[in-house]
């Protein structure tokens, strides 16, 4: 059986066990990457080199290359239950370049003004990410029957870790409370819940003068300011979602940051 042939049972196969998100992440993965090189070759024949092949044409993105591997190799585990005969093996990962782009105090409040000169749906998604170092993809899913409002609080159900319970400010359920309830959703959208807001974003970082910065990034600006102001990591970890400690600990020089200007500030006052 070729690839091509196989990957509708893959994809139906993981329908019940990932989330939406990731199920659509892997139709572009299959759609736009793996497919077009390896969709007609019969499972069986796909080598390592083939998947070296797969892994050195998007070398350039890392991390997408990465993730395009591991879907391949996923595919290619789910075949084996199938009963179809599997030699491929997964290629070493590359290397991905973390990201370290954090707003200042200075960049928030132009992006805060910015906002606020037309309000909006979706002004008011940034600002709840912003907020909340929340996902993207878990705000714009977001259910009113996930919102608690006398325990202040998401508790999301379908997180990209799990279900997870999200502590949020009066300042959020203030803005919400003022939103009408025409569905299920809290944003809604044509069908479902809003699916993208990428050209309101990418107008309003212009406006607010924002260089380099990606929407994603307004979470890791969320657990700077949090680290910055005395949260340790352990409860940002736990506010952002975190399984392992190891996965906050990406933060760990912002902390070190915070603590160096903590003594300098004690040592101010007493030579004061």
């Amino acid at each position: 059986m070729r690839l091509s042939d196989f990957a509708p049972d893959f994809l139906l196969f993981c329908q019940t066990r990932v989330t939406r998100a990731t199920l659509a992440d892997y139709r572009r993965c299959l759609r736009d990457y793996i497919e077009p090189q390896l969709g007609e070759k019969p499972l069986h024949t796909i080598t390592s080199g083939d998947m070296l092949t797969l892994q050195g044409r998007l070398a350039h993105m890392p991390a997408r290359s990465n993730r395009v591997c591991m879907v391949a190799m996923r595919l290619m585990r789910i075949a084996q239950l199938y009963g179809h005969k599997v030699q491929a093996e997964r290629p070493p990962m590359l290397r991905e370049r973390r990201r370290s782009r954090y707003l200042t105090r200075e960049e928030a409040t132009r992006l805060m003004h910015t906002l606020d000169k037309k309000p909006s749906v979706c002004g008011l998604i940034i600002r709840i990410l912003l907020l909340t170092g929340c996902r993207r993809s878990e705000i714009l899913a977001l259910l009113w029957s996930e919102v608690d409002f006398s325990r202040k609080c998401f508790e999301l159900s379908k997180g990209k870790t799990g279900a997870r319970t999200v502590p949020v400010s009066g300042e959020v359920l203030h803005m919400l409370a003022a939103l009408p309830r025409a569905s299920e959703y809290v944003f809604a959208g044509r069908r479902g819940h809003l699916k993208t807001f990428q050209r309101y974003w990418e107008r309003t970082r212009r406006e607010a003068g924002l260089q380099d910065f990606h929407l994603h990034d307004l979470r890791h600006s969320f657990a700077s300011f949090a680290i910055t102001n005395g949260v340790p990591l352990a409860v940002v970890g736990h506010v952002l979602g975190h399984k392992s400690p190891g996965t906050t600990a990406r933060y760990a020089h912002v902390h070190d940051e915070a603590a160096q200007s903590a003594v300098e500030r004690v040592s101010s006052l007493l030579r004061a």
